[in-house]
């Protein structure tokens, strides 16, 4: 008799935007919360700097970061916290959301779906989901390949060889592509409603 599995229910998803698909900067919070660009400008140099951004796109839990920076510019403090606190305030929580908002619409329609015997959407939201999985992996690591030691541009092969391997890439992975979708409409519907066995 088959035990049914424990399913573990995530609570949190960090979710890391990096400026990759929407342009995001801690410029745009302070530019309401300091009353000039110049002011800004020092406070992200001096204060919030780029190295202790950095340290969160490397995996440092926020609550340590900004507790650290608070203890060395207490003057500072709220400033300081305001980076952690209004992350997921609107409307800095609709840069934050894509994907999992996306994954969440996509699962929703995956079983609806699969309640209604549909053929192809079953099939599209799990590349979907996929697809939202790596992306939200690459846009969380991103810049590193390794965090926080190897960038992408570091871990990247020298420009002649990537030149070189372009043109085979942009001939072979179109050639691949097509004969991946020709192969799941040959075969399509061979299964019959049993399933595997």
């Amino acid at each position: 008799m088959h035990k049914k599995a424990n399913r573990m229910n995530p609570s949190v998803v960090v979710f890391d935007i990096g400026g990759v698909l929407i342009d995001w900067n801690p410029a745009y919070l302070y530019r309401q919360l300091l009353p000039d660009d110049a002011a800004v400008s020092t406070f992200l140099t001096d204060v919030c700097t780029p190295a202790w951004n950095e340290a969160f796109d490397a995996g440092r839990p926020f609550a340590e970061g900004v507790a650290e920076l608070v203890q060395r510019h207490p003057e500072q403090a709220d400033l300081i916290e305001a980076y952690w606190l209004r992350w997921f305030a609107w409307p800095q929580v609709l840069f934050t959301a894509q994907v999992p908002l996306l994954v969440a619409i996509a699962t929703v329609v995956f079983f609806w779906s699969l309640k209604r015997l549909h053929h192809y959407t079953p099939f599209l939201m799990a590349l979907a989901l996929f697809a939202l999985g790596l992306t939200g992996l690459g846009i969380s690591l991103f810049p590193y390949v390794v965090p926080p030691v190897v960038t992408i541009w570091e871990a990247a092969a020298p420009d002649p060889s990537l030149k070189f391997m372009l043109p085979g890439a942009l001939i072979m992975v179109p050639i691949i592509l097509a004969y991946t979708g020709y192969s799941y409409w040959v075969f399509r519907g061979k299964t019959g409603h049993e399933g595997y066995h």
